[in-house]
């Protein structure tokens, strides 16, 4: 379906699959992401967005796969009702962030924390329905792009 000047959900202004990345594509492929579509409902959310779709409330939404993963995965009937017509990325996970004031101990404790998750059955079994097999501490420059998109997008 060709989704020129038809309905289409956004997840919201600060996510990058479902704001950024979509908007980018229509640029690298010669459109104004402002005209392109018809009417634009911001949902957000990514479930929403694939309900949205299913419920033929917009014709067409931009979401993580992740999300629609795990919905399907589920059994989600109204994820089972949208069809993929193009993948983006791949991108980096959103990451943890925490308050620049946090206690740097906590701060240390918790990254600690997390950087041990999957390494016990029990932690596996936590982050297993989230789809995520363990944290890493990112490389400085891993989520340049989005940084440099987002700050294109402003």
């Amino acid at each position: 379906m060709d989704l020129r000047g038809r309905r289409f959900g956004y997840v919201d202004q600060l996510s990058n699959s479902g704001w950024l990345a979509p908007r980018r594509r229509l640029a690298e492929l010669g459109y104004d992401p402002d005209r392109f579509f018809g009417d634009v409902i911001i949902t957000h959310s990514h479930d929403k967005s694939i309900r949205a779709v299913a419920q033929g409330i917009v014709d067409g939404a931009s979401v993580d796969s992740l999300i629609l993963e795990a919905m399907l995965s589920r059994g989600d009937p109204e994820a089972g009702a949208v069809k993929v017509v193009e993948r983006l990325g791949p991108f980096g996970m959103p990451p943890v962030v925490t308050p620049e004031a946090l206690d740097p101990e906590l701060e240390e404790r918790l990254l600690q924390a997390l950087l041990a998750m999957g390494d016990t059955p029990e932690s596996r079994a936590i982050l297993a329905p989230l789809r995520i097999d363990r944290f890493r501490v990112p490389s400085p420059t891993e989520y340049q792009d989005l940084v440099e998109a987002a700050t294109a997008a402003e």
